[in-house]
């Protein structure tokens, strides 16, 4: 079955972007190191993000601030 992507273009630049930064930094760095340097790319090309952005809760009795992503893109 073929799937077509929702946001390609959006994909496609965050996919470069991801690549660059590889390339850039190469293996072995912190993950702060790489987070750092995607968030100057989605700068750089005004693709609006949050970071670090906490998610609610998946159940009632989890702890509070522990589903956190990266990255919220668009």
């Amino acid at each position: 079955m073929k799937r077509e992507i929702v946001y390609a273009e959006l994909s496609y630049k965050i996919n470069g972007i991801l690549f660059s930064v590889q390339n850039e930094l190469g293996r072995y760095r912190n993950e702060k190191q790489y987070g750092d340097l995607i968030e100057w790319y989605l700068k750089e090309y005004q693709i609006p993000h949050e970071r670090e952005k906490l998610l609610p809760k998946s159940f009632a009795e989890e702890k509070g601030g522990r589903n956190r992503i990266d990255f919220f893109i668009d």
